[in-house]
């Protein structure tokens, strides 16, 4: 579950829920370590190239699309890597709040957003069900490393006390 999700439950105190001390490790081209963790993509569609766009600043008026404001990969991280470069809320043309990360590449893909950012396990998983396998995202720039997705269980399940 993302984060966001467990710190809810946690808020909600049900005593049900239990954190499991695993997490996945996901392949990424900056996972050279095998660490968990996971990260943001910066997408864009292939054809922004042409504008000269090849980094997060290039995208200063652009239409971004996002999944909801709790995203760490969809939204936070981004307001933290531009606030860290001197960027506010002036820097985006609109904001297109879409519901989901594949609802974001798909805004991309069908250029009803210049932009997005994206967990990258997310894209890479759902390319594949994409027109043309999504091909004509590319990836900006990659931001984070994210803490690992929290994994739990209710603990009400016969067997939990023993793990």
């Amino acid at each position: 579950m993302t984060a966001a999700a467990y710190m809810k439950l946690r808020k909600s105190e049900n005593e049900f829920v239990e954190l499991l001390p695993v997490t996945p490790v996901f392949a990424h081209q900056m996972n050279v370590e095998n660490k968990p963790g996971y990260f943001s993509d910066v997408i864009i569609h292939c054809d922004k190239r042409a504008h000269n766009v090849n980094t997060l600043l290039d995208l200063r008026g652009c239409t971004f699309a996002y999944s909801n404001e709790e995203s760490l990969s969809g939204s936070k991280i981004v307001l933290k890597t531009l606030k860290e470069k001197g960027e506010n809320a002036s820097f985006f043309g609109s904001l297109l709040k879409s519901g989901s990360h594949l609802a974001s590449a798909q805004m991309v893909l069908s250029k009803q957003a210049e932009w997005a950012a994206v967990d990258s396990t997310t894209l890479l998983y759902s390319k594949k069900f994409m027109q043309d396998g999504g091909k004509d995202i590319i990836t900006l720039e990659t931001l984070g490393r994210l803490p690992p997705y929290p994994v739990v269980v209710n603990s009400r399940i016969p067997g939990m006390s023993s793990i």
